[in-house]
This record gives structure tokens, sequence and C-alpha cells, in this order.
């Protein structure tokens, strides 16, 4: 969809403008592995549009087929400030992914110690 590649691409003006004009936040990709505006705006680092996607209602909750939510990806790829964003929106930090890994050891496994600090500060 058109707000998916502009999440991609980091477009934070395009994708206000897809919001206004109604995009759905909820909706998954159909041809790519299906996730989220918000799935890949956090794998990304895009703070910006994480933060305009939650403002309109993207789920915390949506899974990967991998059984990844957002704050898995956040967490795995260091995004320290986009998981305190997720976190501070109601993200759940004991989640478990398809593999049963939870965003703490998606970041302890990528050696992300300051995403690892924070999650566990937060209570992860």
């Amino acid at each position: 969809t058109a707000l998916f590649n502009a999440s991609i691409a980091g477009h934070v003006d395009v994708v206000r403008l897809l919001l206004r004009k109604g995009a759905s936040v909820v909706k998954r990709t159909a041809n790519l592995p299906p996730c989220t505006p918000l799935f890949i705006a956090c794998l990304q680092g895009h703070v910006d549009i994480v933060r305009l996607l939650l403002r309109k209602g993207a789920s915390l909750v949506k899974r990967t087929m991998g059984g990844m939510v957002p704050l898995h990806q956040a967490a795995s790829n260091g995004w320290t400030e986009i998981v305190e964003i997720l976190v501070h929106h109601g993200a759940t930090m004991d989640v478990r992914d398809g593999f049963k890994n939870t965003p703490l050891m998606a970041a302890c496994g990528n050696n992300h110690v300051d995403t690892v600090q924070r999650l566990i500060e937060f209570g992860a």
C-alpha cells in the first residue's frame, strides 16, 4: 500500500497526508510477508512515523507470520526510543514471538545494550 511504502521510506509528510485521507493503519501488506505500517516503521527506526501511526490507532499486537509484534522489531534493531514510545503506548513487554522470544531476548541476542537496559528499567 502507499502507506506501507511511505513508512518504509520514512516520508513523514506523505504518511501524514495518507492518514488524513483515511489510509488504514491496521491493514497488512499482501505482497510481502504480512506486516503493518507500524511494524515496518519500527524495523526502519522511523520515530516520527511510529508516533503518527500510534496516534491514529495502529495496533501494538498485530503479529507477523513469525509471531513478532512491533516491540520485538524495535528491540531487535536497538531502536531504544521507539521501544520507549511503544511501551508508553501500552505494548506488552513479556509477549513472545513464534520462537518464544521476548523483546528483551531479541535485544540481548543482537547486543543492543541500551535497549536491554531500558527494557529492564521498564520491568521486562
